[in-house]
Protein backbone atom coordinates (compact mmCIF):
# COMPACT_ATOMS: atom_id res chain seq x y z
CA UNK A 1 0.00 0.00 0.00
CA UNK A 2 1.37 3.40 -0.94
CA UNK A 3 1.12 6.54 1.58
CA UNK A 4 -0.28 9.34 0.70
CA UNK A 5 -0.04 13.34 2.71
CA UNK A 6 -2.23 16.16 1.77
CA UNK A 7 -1.20 19.28 2.22
CA UNK A 8 -4.20 21.55 2.58
CA UNK A 9 -2.79 25.35 1.92
CA UNK A 10 -5.71 27.07 3.83
CA UNK A 11 -6.29 30.58 3.21
CA UNK A 12 -3.28 30.77 0.62
CA UNK A 13 -4.03 32.97 -1.97
CA UNK A 14 -3.17 30.90 -5.39
CA UNK A 15 -0.71 33.29 -6.47
CA UNK A 16 1.70 33.10 -3.63
CA UNK A 17 2.30 29.35 -4.24
CA UNK A 18 5.44 29.73 -6.32
CA UNK A 19 7.50 27.22 -8.55
CA UNK A 20 10.54 27.15 -5.10
CA UNK A 21 7.44 26.60 -2.82
CA UNK A 22 5.98 23.62 -5.19
CA UNK A 23 9.34 22.18 -5.27
CA UNK A 24 9.58 21.21 -1.46
CA UNK A 25 5.93 20.31 -1.22
CA UNK A 26 6.55 17.85 -3.98
CA UNK A 27 9.18 16.25 -1.81
CA UNK A 28 7.10 15.63 0.89
CA UNK A 29 3.49 15.13 -0.39
CA UNK A 30 1.43 13.85 -2.84
CA UNK A 31 -1.82 16.04 -2.96
CA UNK A 32 -2.12 19.53 -2.16
CA UNK A 33 -5.61 21.14 -1.34
CA UNK A 34 -6.31 24.99 -1.80
CA UNK A 35 -9.57 26.49 -0.14
CA UNK A 36 -12.20 26.63 -2.25
CA UNK A 37 -12.37 30.02 -4.62
CA UNK A 38 -15.80 30.94 -4.63
CA UNK A 39 -16.83 34.61 -3.49
CA UNK A 40 -16.17 35.23 -0.01
CA UNK A 41 -15.29 37.65 3.00
CA UNK A 42 -11.82 39.06 2.44
CA UNK A 43 -10.46 38.52 5.74
CA UNK A 44 -7.44 36.45 7.23
CA UNK A 45 -9.43 33.91 9.10
CA UNK A 46 -9.01 30.85 7.35
CA UNK A 47 -13.11 29.60 7.75
CA UNK A 48 -14.94 32.23 6.13
CA UNK A 49 -13.27 30.91 2.43
CA UNK A 50 -15.94 27.83 3.69
CA UNK A 51 -18.97 30.39 3.82
CA UNK A 52 -19.32 31.57 0.65
CA UNK A 53 -21.33 34.95 -0.06
CA UNK A 54 -22.64 33.22 -3.30
CA UNK A 55 -21.60 31.04 -6.16
CA UNK A 56 -19.28 33.44 -7.99
CA UNK A 57 -15.82 32.16 -8.82
CA UNK A 58 -13.26 34.77 -7.77
CA UNK A 59 -12.37 36.20 -4.19
CA UNK A 60 -9.43 36.44 -2.11
CA UNK A 61 -7.52 32.77 -2.83
CA UNK A 62 -7.30 34.03 -6.62
CA UNK A 63 -9.39 33.85 -10.09
CA UNK A 64 -10.52 31.51 -12.29
CA UNK A 65 -7.55 32.41 -14.23
CA UNK A 66 -5.23 32.02 -11.35
CA UNK A 67 -5.94 28.47 -10.58
CA UNK A 68 -5.93 27.66 -14.10
CA UNK A 69 -2.26 29.08 -14.62
CA UNK A 70 -1.43 27.27 -11.29
CA UNK A 71 -2.96 23.90 -12.58
CA UNK A 72 -0.20 23.80 -15.82
CA UNK A 73 3.12 24.92 -13.45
Amino acid sequence: MSKHAILHLFNVPVKNIDDNMMETISKTYTHIMISPITFSVDNSIWYYRYQPLDYTIGGPIGTLTDVTDFLHR
